[in-house]
């Protein structure tokens, strides 16, 4: 049910985009100011677009790892291309669960709550992973 938990929340947020995406780079550049100049460049669609992106593509991770790993693993690699560093990962989900408790509201019970954690932390780790090998020399971008 974890599942269905999280395609209820993501269906409900994206009606509520502008308010998520306000609020979460508000909280990000709040407690990390440093964030902001990855998102100076982006004009508010274009964030809104960034920000609900992450979330469906956790949530595609979720249910279907292996099928989109490939995808996520590239996608952690081009981040480095924006000038995002492992850090701002961490910040940026941080940011993100911090804030989908209140635009989810009631549909936001624990489970749903581990759901996206775990989501979250999976592709958080096969991004910054493909990142480390990118600095290693294992991996091209």
């Amino acid at each position: 049910m974890p599942d269905q938990g999280i395609q209820a929340c993501l269906e409900h947020v994206r009606g509520r985009a502008p308010l998520l995406t306000e609020r979460v780079l508000d909280r990000l550049f709040h407690d990390h100011p440093h964030t902001r100049g990855v998102f100076d460049q982006m004009d508010q669609a274009t964030r809104q677009r960034v920000v609900l992106s992450a979330l469906a593509i956790m949530a595609e991770f979720f249910r279907h790892p292996g099928q989109v790993g490939d995808y996520v693993r590239r996608l952690g690699r081009r981040h480095l291309d924006y000038g995002v560093r492992s850090e701002n990962f961490h910040a940026f989900v941080d940011a993100l669960l911090s804030t989908m408790p209140e635009i989810c509201g009631e549909l936001w019970t624990d489970t749903v709550a581990s759901a996206w954690t775990q989501a979250a932390r999976r592709t958080k780790t096969a991004m910054l992973r493909a990142i480390e090998q990118v600095a290693a020399g294992h991996a091209t971008l």
